[in-house]
């Protein structure tokens, strides 16, 4: 379906964005270690959710059983 794709797309989209802007941040000379790290740490945590958002969708839209739904 084509609303499946844009979905697909707009995450890789945000995931390369994030990448990105990991990046600029890692070769950033100007910014204090701690800011670096923090900052560093926030866009792992956002490209981390976006991944596990990607696999959630494409669980959603294939035919296979939620695992946890077949568990007795």
């Amino acid at each position: 379906m084509r609303i499946f794709d844009i979905i697909k797309s707009e995450l890789n989209s945000d995931k390369l964005k994030l990448e990105e802007e990991f990046e600029r941040v890692v070769n950033d000379k100007s910014l204090a270690t701690d800011d670096k790290v923090a900052t560093i740490k926030n866009i792992l945590m956002e490209i981390a959710t976006i991944e596990m958002a990607f696999e959630k969708f494409k669980g959603y839209t294939t035919n296979e059983p939620d695992d946890e739904l077949t568990k007795e």
